[in-house]
């Protein structure tokens, strides 16, 4: 057990030196600096909720899920090997 937790840990600190290279995370990060250091944009977005239909909010929501998506599906290897 204990050499299966230092092989997993290597493996996630290799793909953590090459996480740079990966859109998907780009992406989010992204996406995570924008909604944290610009939190008009947060507020422009949850204050459109009341003026656009249910369904026209939750569409926005989808397409943010499916960038998500098609980066991941992109994405053949994993980031140690990029």
């Amino acid at each position: 057990m204990k050499e299966w937790l230092k092989d997993k840990f290597k493996l996630i600190v290799a793909d953590c030196k090459r996480a740079h290279t990966s859109l998907t995370i780009w992406f989010g990060a992204i996406a995570e600096i924008l909604i944290e250091y610009l939190p008009e944009i947060t507020r422009a977005v949850t204050d459109m909720e009341n003026y656009m239909l249910p369904e026209t909010y939750k569409r926005i929501m989808q397409g943010i899920v499916l960038v998500n998506m098609i980066l991941r599906f992109r994405t053949t290897k994993a980031l140690r090997h990029k």
